[in-house]
């Protein structure tokens, strides 16, 4: 049977997030802002076909789904982002969401 994380997980996947990109390193990853206090890491293995890295900068506002990492179980990431337009419908997320983390300074 399922957790209860499982199921939240789960039902994320399904949801389309829009956050804005607070940090991007060189080395191909970043992190996207979706509230005050949650973070979640991106890895340009993981954006999909809609937008290459490069093209990404420090500020723009991004719509992502989001999962359980493949290689840090129990931590989310965001996978298929695109640059978010008027038309993205935005999702309020509550602090505390489970397997965040804190964007490093």
């Amino acid at each position: 049977m399922a957790t209860a994380k499982d199921q939240l997980v789960s039902l994320l996947e399904n949801v389309r997030f829009r956050g804005r990109i607070t940090r991007l390193y060189p080395e191909g990853y970043g992190f996207v802002q979706l509230s005050a206090n949650v973070y979640i890491f991106i890895h340009r293995d993981a954006l999909g076909s809609e937008v290459n890295f490069a093209d990404l900068r420090q500020g723009d506002l991004v719509s992502l789904r989001v999962r359980e990492s493949a290689t840090h179980p129990g931590k989310l990431c965001g996978v298929k982002v695109r640059k978010a337009d008027f038309t993205t419908p935005e999702i309020e997320v509550s602090e505390g969401l489970p397997g965040t983390v804190e964007a490093p300074e």
